[in-house]
């Protein structure tokens, strides 16, 4: 529905002739950069745009005689503060009524890990130590899938990812993904591993803010946190990218490190 491109435009004239009866809008809060949703993703320009093709068409179906489609948004992250401008930034009416749902995941099993960092001990090591320290005492329903990996930063993601290992339970060992923001990865390389990564039974997909939103794949049984979110509605997201399809579960894994470590112990051999 872009805007700009010949495809959008023809698109939006088909609809606006035949009319149209309901728009769904999912992840609502990423159409405005209002300052309440600035700890939101906003996820490319395209959804930037959503705005202004609501309104073209919008006006376009008004001109044509038809009835005003109904506008609905879905958001599990919007603060109420943003819903008056998000809601006027959608085309819906001011007085468009608001249903907030329970966001708990009663599919998500959380746990906390204290392990610290020891003295001198690198990223690398730590990571490889808390892999370890799952594969060997993590329940086996939670060992099976895949396994999402949050790092600290895309250096930190990237070293865990070319240097650390961990075994499969039918015995082999799982691959090894990373997968970083624009700045580190072009699009073609963010796609390519992703989509090895949900090809690749067992693997390991280690990112760090990155895959934290608007991402989904089957057979995640278990998320990892090496470091806190920006805030918790960003380690919530970041722990529902587990168990994303209906009947499975996951172990979400918040690992405790109180010991202070230098920059300098972050380690990237190859």
């Amino acid at each position: 529905m872009h805007h700009e491109s010949n495809g959008g435009r023809l698109l939006n004239e088909a609809l606006a002739r035949r009319g149209i009866r309901r728009i769904l809008i999912d992840e609502l809060h990423t159409i405005s950069r209002h300052d309440h949703t600035a700890s939101m993703a906003t996820y490319s320009d395209a959804l930037a745009a959503v705005p202004d093709v609501l309104s073209r068409l919008v006006a376009q179906v008004r001109n044509r005689g038809h009835p005003l489609p109904q506008i609905l948004g879905f958001s599990s992250t919007i603060p109420p503060a943003a819903v008056p401008h998000v809601r006027s930034r959608a085309q819906m009416a001011s007085g468009a009524r608001v249903v907030r749902c329970a966001i708990d995941r009663p599919e998500l099993v959380f746990v906390r890990l204290p392990l610290p960092v020891r003295f001198r001990e690198s990223f690398v090591c730590w990571t490889q130590r808390i892999l370890d320290h799952l594969s060997s005492n993590a329940p086996l329903w939670a060992l099976t899938g895949r396994l999402v990996i949050f790092c600290p930063t895309a250096r930190t993601a990237r070293c865990a990812a070319h240097n650390t290992h961990i075994k499969l339970p039918s015995g082999g060992q799982r691959r090894n993904f990373v997968y970083l923001g624009v700045s580190k990865m072009t699009p073609a390389q963010r796609s390519a591993a992703i989509d090895a990564f949900g090809r690749s039974p067992g693997a390991v997909l280690f990112t760090n803010e990155a895959w934290s939103h608007g991402s989904g794949k089957p057979d995640i049984t278990m998320v990892g946190h090496l470091s806190l979110a920006k805030g918790p509605v960003e380690q919530f997201q970041r722990s529902g990218r587990g168990a994303r399809e209906r009947g499975e579960k996951a172990l979400v894994v918040h690992v405790l490190s109180t010991a202070r470590r230098r920059a300098s112990s972050i380690s990237c051999k190859s």
